[in-house]
């Protein structure tokens, strides 16, 4: 195959970008234990990752800030998924919005919550991206992340929004901000030390 001779066009670069967090994803596995298991006191991290099973049928729900929002304009994540398995029959919504963090999620009047919304979808599986608004608070910021997501896990873990079982929790961490000649005002190293702290 000939090397191009100028860079791919945006789009195609947003979608391979896509593929490997398609597998990131599926590779990082659910961060919360099977429903019923008690929460370790201190958060410690399994020596193996578990990994994401998709199943026939599952219905996959994006929720969180604009990592996740930006996917529902260009489909690349979920066009990754049903190509890579054909055969389950997923189902994938996005229901994030850019601005969302785990506990403020403004909507119009009347628009219900996400739980009523999650419950509409059936939601087997949640890819939750949180953790990139949060980090503007800085390092002063952490203990009410740390809290609002044990808060948040646990929330799910006791909910059956597919009418059967609690759905299978996949945290998105953010993502580190690119360096850009263009970004002069940014300290990117600074950014991406903050977004650490959340990750």
């Amino acid at each position: 195959m000939p090397a191009l001779s100028r860079p791919p066009h945006p789009r195609l670069r947003i979608g391979l970008t896509c593929i490997p967090l398609v597998c990131a994803v599926l590779a990082a596995g659910p961060a919360a234990a099977q429903p019923g298991t008690p929460a370790p006191a201190t958060p410690v991290a399994p020596a193996t990752p578990a990994r994401l099973e998709l199943q026939a049928n599952d219905h996959v729900v994006l929720l969180g800030n604009t990592l996740a929002d930006r996917q529902q304009y260009f489909n690349h994540f979920e066009t990754t998924l049903l190509v890579v398995f054909p055969s389950l029959d997923l189902t994938v919504r996005n229901l994030s919005r850019s601005g969302d963090t785990m506990t403020l999620q403004p909507r119009p009047l009347n628009f219900g919550d996400a739980a009523t919304h999650l419950t509409a979808q059936r939601a087997d599986v949640i890819l939750a991206f949180f953790g990139l608004n949060e980090s503007f608070a800085g390092e002063q910021g952490l203990p009410d992340f740390e809290r609002d997501l044990e808060a948040y896990v646990a929330s799910h873990r006791t909910a059956r929004y597919n009418g059967r079982s609690a759905p299978r929790l996949v945290l998105v961490s953010p993502i580190a901000h690119e360096t850009l000649a263009r970004l002069v005002h940014v300290d990117v190293d600074a950014r991406n030390r903050e977004l650490a702290r959340y990750t």
